[in-house]
């Protein structure tokens, strides 16, 4: 019986919701606090995806409740300090992480090719391209100015949902780098910001390759024995 029946699915259902949900949604319907409601749901469909052993599942709760944590108490409190900004991106980065190295350990794991292994690997390439999110949401939060649209900072862009619109943008910008699409309206600037978007880049079509591969020879290997 398959262990993770059911819990990748409702992950990818959780992701699904939240992209859909962060790109077509009218702006005066999705602010900052909305935005951070669909990202609660991903980190307790998250949780529930690792959750196949209780050593597994206790440290994904915790990552996920500090996380959360902390990152309502700035979504509640504008002002609060950098410190507490840089603890919020490390812990969501720590958890996007973590829930990634899991499913994609999951999935190698599975010796024949089912709706569960599809389903995990995708979640693995979209969880990437959210920590990617965090990786650039951070850059530009201490870096001012590390990513520009129409040679405008994407922190300074008018508008008076400012929060929600800067990690909408970075979620439209992160999935077309680990796409390679390029668009080219937002770009980065600053020598980190180019970094990490090549490595997500990379990475995206490293994993994509890797992950096919997989499949292709499970599903050989399946087809060799049932031919037998």
């Amino acid at each position: 019986m398959n262990r993770n029946r059911g819990r990748f699915s409702t992950l990818l259902g959780a992701l699904v919701v939240t992209l859909f949900g962060v790109g077509f949604l009218p702006h005066r319907l999705v602010g900052l606090p909305s935005i951070q409601i669909l990202f609660s749901g991903v980190f307790v469909a998250g949780v529930y995806a690792v959750s196949r052993n209780r050593r597994v599942l206790v440290g994904g709760s915790l990552i996920a409740a500090a996380a959360l944590t902390a990152t309502w108490w700035r979504t509640l409190a504008p002002g609060a300090p950098d410190l507490l900004a840089g603890v919020s991106y490390a812990l969501d980065a720590i958890f996007f992480g973590y829930v990634a190295w899991v499913i994609l350990d999951a999935v190698l794991e599975d010796l024949s090719v089912t709706a569960d292994t599809i389903y995990g690997g995708v979640c693995v390439y979209l969880l990437i391209a959210m920590l990617w999110v965090v990786f650039y949401s951070a850059i530009e939060h201490f870096t001012p100015g590390a990513f520009q649209q129409q040679g405008v900072a994407v922190s300074a862009l008018p508008s008076a949902l400012r929060g929600a619109a800067l990690f909408g943008d970075f979620i439209y910008f992160s999935f077309v780098t680990i796409t390679t699409l390029g668009y080219g309206d937002i770009t980065p600037m600053s020598d980190a910001a180019r970094g990490i978007a090549v490595a997500e880049a990379v990475l995206g079509q490293v994993f994509l390759a890797v992950f096919i591969a997989r499949l292709v020879g499970l599903h050989l290997v399946q087809g060799g024995r049932g031919s037998h």
